[in-house]
C-alpha cells in the first residue's frame, strides 16, 4: 500500500514512474491504482483531488473513456460519469476481428472487454452479441487466439462470461489445464516456458471461469512473491538469475493491480492450497490492515463464472 500511496501526484492522479522531480498523472495509471486500492478494502487518498483529476480529462477514445468512467464509479461518483463519451464509444462498432494470418488478436480482444465492460456498467450489453460471434471465431485447437494462447483464451472467456455467452466446454478446459507447468505456474503457449504476472493472472482467471484447479499453486504464490520489490510495488517477472535467485524487475500498476486481483479469486480458484495462505501473505507481504484481513475472511463466496 505504500507504494501504491507513493505514486500519487500533486494533483490526485496517478504516475508508475512518479518521483520527486517527474509527476505524469494517467487516466490509465490512475485507474490501476484505485482498483489496487479498493481491492485491499482501503480509503483511496485524497479523493477529492483525484476526482477532479479523473473528471477533468478530456477523454476521447475508448480506453481512455474507459478508465474514466470506471475510476469514477470505482469511487462511487457514477453522477460525474460524463454521459456523452459513452454514448460516442457504443455507437461505434469495434473494427473487424483479425483475420487467421494475423500476428495476434490481444489488441482487437482487449478493445472487446473493455467495450462490453464499459457498455455493461452503464448501459445494455445486448446490443453487443455480434462480439459473441467474432470471438467465437478466434477460437481454435481449444484456445483463444490466432495463435492460440493463454491471455487471448482469457480474454475471450471472460468476453462471453460478461455477455451470458457459455465456454467453449471441454476443448478449452483441456487447453487451459495443459499449460499448467511446475515451477511458474502456468505457460503463455504449449511451446513457452517463459512467465510473467499477465500470464500467471489469465491462468488463475481461466481456472475460475472454467471451474478447474489450480495445480501448482505455490509455485504460483512462489512465482507471484518473486515479483515483489523492497518498495512493495509488483514487477511484470522476476530476473531469473538461477532457479533459486530470482529478483523483481521494474514495478508497475497494473502488474500491482493483477496481483490484486488473484488475491481476490483465491477463494473461487479450486486450489484448497493458496487459501489458508491468504491471511498471511496480506499481512505480511501486503502489510494489510485488520479490515482487509476480515474482509478475505468474511466476504461470502461469490458464484463461479461460468
Amino acid at each position: 500500500m505504500a507504494y501504491l500511496r507513493g505514486r500519487q501526484c500533486k494533483n490526485g492522479g496517478f504516475c508508475f514512474y512518479r518521483s520527486e522531480y517527474l509527476e505524469e498523472p494517467s487516466l490509465h495509471d490512475t485507474y490501476h491504482a484505485v482498483a489496487a486500492l479498493t481491492g485491499l478494502a482501503t480509503a483511496v487518498p485524497r479523493a477529492d483531488a483525484l476526482a477532479e483529476f479523473v473528471a477533468g480529462v478530456n477523454a476521447s477514445g475508448l480506453a481512455a473513456v474507459y478508465f474514466q468512467a470506471s475510476t469514477l464509479a470505482l469511487l462511487r461518483l457514477r453522477s460525474r460519469v460524463r454521459a456523452a463519451p459513452i454514448l460516442r464509444i457504443r455507437s461505434r462498432t469495434l473494427p473487424a476481428p483479425p483475420r487467421s494470418d494475423a500476428i495476434s488478436a490481444s489488441g482487437w480482444l482487449e478493445s472487446a472487454l473493455r467495450l462490453v465492460r464499459l457498455v455493461r456498467r452503464f448501459g445494455d450489453v445486448a446490443e453487443l452479441r455480434e462480439i459473441a460471434r467474432h470471438v467465437r471465431g478466434l477460437w481454435r485447437e481449444g484456445g483463444c487466439g490466432t495463435t492460440p494462447n493463454l491471455w487471448d483464451t482469457y480474454l475471450g472467456l471472460r468476453i462471453l462470461a460478461l455477455l451470458g455467452e457459455p465456454p467453449d466446454g471441454p476443448p478449452t478446459r483441456r487447453f487451459v489445464d495443459a499449460l499448467q507447468v511446475p515451477s511458474i505456474g502456468f505457460a503463455l503457449t504449449p511451446d513457452s516456458r517463459r512467465g510473467n504476472l499477465e500470464v500467471i493472472y489469465a491462468g488463475v482467471m481461466c481456472c475460475a471461469l472454467l471451474d478447474l484447479p489450480v495445480r501448482y499453486a505455490a509455485d504460483v504464490l512462489a512465482f507471484v512473491l518473486a515479483c515483489q520489490d523492497a518498495r512493495g510495488g509488483r514487477a511484470h517477472c522476476p530476473v531469473i538469475r538461477s532457479p533459486t535467485d530470482r529478483r523483481p524487475g521494474l514495478p508497475s500498476l497494473p502488474s500491482t493491480v493483477w496481483l490484486i486481483g488473484l488475491i481476490s479469486l483465491v477463494d473461487d480458484s479450486g486450489s484448497e492450497l493458496l487459501y489458508p495462505l491468504l491471511p498471511l501473505y496480506l499481512s505480511s507481504v501486503l502489510m494489510a490492515g485488520p479490515r482487509a484481513l476480515g474482509a478475505s475472511r468474511a466476504s461470502p463466496r461469490r458464484p463461479r463464472a461460468r
